[in-house]
């Protein structure tokens, strides 16, 4: 790839830091939520945290950091229920 090039590529390090950020956000946003005396405060902070998860769930999906342990979890549930 050229010097010139305009993509940037993330490590899956970074990868790491940004979804723990956003988790981080996630959780703040579910603090603040719960002490806001304002309805339309709470229910902002309660769509960001909503959003900030969503973001790491896809960013989890896109780049295959779902756990296996679920993944196998899911397949022993999906065994029984057959």
């Amino acid at each position: 790839m050229s010097e010139d090039s305009q993509e940037e590529f993330i490590t899956g390090a970074k990868l790491e830091e940004i979804m723990l950020e956003l988790e981080q956000l996630s959780s703040l946003c579910e603090e603040k939520s719960k002490s806001c005396t304002l309805l339309e405060s709470q229910r902002f902070y309660e769509g960001m945290a909503i959003a900030y998860t969503t973001v790491v769930i896809k960013l989890k999906s896109d780049f295959d950091y779902i756990d296996t342990k679920v993944i196998n979890e899911l397949y022993n549930a999906l065994e029984k229920n057959s």
